[in-house]
């Protein structure tokens, strides 16, 4: 009998259920990250090249200019718009990158909570079912 209890525990359709879950998420645990390196190389790569584009450009442009023999300078006014526009860009680009972090740090807690709400909510769960079977005298 007791062999037969144990072909049943090997059987058990919530230990396979409980195996197959333990083997997707330890699939995902292991590809998450081999993505997260990838996309962070690929934007790195995508920002060097446009930043190499760019200087090549101004390089270019410069180059022609001066052989040509057009003006490069600007009235003082100019240049000071230019600059004022960058540092405007920057701050701007700052502020809507902490409002993302923000954002994220927000969902992220949110979804912490929720785990912790349905670890609670099983816990119960769980404490009401044994307590209906205390008094229904239901055998574990």
């Amino acid at each position: 009998m007791k062999n037969d209890q144990s072909q049943d525990k090997t059987k058990d359709v919530f230990t396979t259920y409980q195996d197959m879950v333990d083997k997707v998420f330890t699939n995902i645990n292991q590809t998450v990250p081999k993505y997260y390196q990838f996309i962070t190389d690929a934007q790195q790569e995508v920002f060097k090249t446009l930043e190499e584009n760019v200087t090549s450009a101004i390089k270019l442009q410069k180059e022609m200019a001066t052989k040509g023999g057009l003006p490069t300078s600007a009235p003082d006014s100019n240049l000071r718009l230019m600059k004022d526009s960058t540092e405007s860009y920057i701050k701007l680009a700052t502020i809507g990158n902490q409002l993302v972090l923000a954002a994220v740090a927000a969902a992220q807690q949110t979804v912490k909570t929720g785990n912790e709400n349905v670890k609670a909510i099983t816990d119960l769960s769980q404490d009401v079912t044994r307590s209906w079977m205390t008094a229904f005298a239901i055998p574990n």
